[in-house]
């Protein structure tokens, strides 16, 4: 009964999907005044879930300044396989690429709103070519840009930075549409 138990709980740790992918994000929504703040994740297994807060506006505030949350969701959506393969590509791109950390001197003494300052994409590190698998861990490799942000973090290759703008793009999408 140990043995089959034991067998049971193994089995189940070696099919849980993992992680590839995850990026946060805001959008805002001008015409109701709303904002909402996203998190969308991308597993190995072609699924993608994306968990979503709105938050409402007064008139007395600016749109940044969320004053209630007026719906919580979760969605999951399963990846068709070209996004899939597509996202993937990109993924395995960016696990190998060097990472730039820069903390500029001057720093712009601004409040960005939600969607300038939530834009973190993480990824699986260390794509192991002859094993086909990720060896590192889920790690930031591109945040957000702006000239308030006091530690930046992006690939330090143009390619590399075109390549996860592309990813950003691509979850952005998929996650919006998976709302609807």
């Amino acid at each position: 009964m140990k043995l089959l138990a034991t067998l049971l709980l193994f089995s189940s740790t070696m099919i849980q999907a993992k992680e590839i992918a995850h990026y946060r994000f805001a959008v805002r929504d001008n015409t109701n005044q709303e904002l909402i703040l996203m998190e969308a994740s991308i597993d190995d297994r072609q699924e993608l879930v994306v968990k979503s807060k709105i938050y409402t506006t007064n008139s007395q505030r600016p749109i940044f300044f969320p004053a209630e949350i007026r719906e919580e969701m979760t969605v999951k959506k399963e990846l068709n396989q070209f996004s899939f393969d597509t996202i993937f590509y990109k993924i395995k791109n960016l696990a190998n690429t060097t990472i730039e950390i820069s903390e500029p001197q001057i720093v712009c003494a601004m409040m960005p709103d939600p969607t300038g300052s939530n834009d973190h994409l993480s990824v699986l590190r260390e794509w192991d070519w002859e094993a086909q698998d990720f060896l590192g861990g889920l790690e930031l490799v591109s945040g957000p840009q702006g000239c308030w942000v006091r530690r930046r973090i992006q690939p330090k290759d143009q390619w590399a930075k075109q390549q996860a703008q592309s990813l950003k793009d691509i979850i952005r999408v998929l996650a919006l549409d998976s709302l609807q």
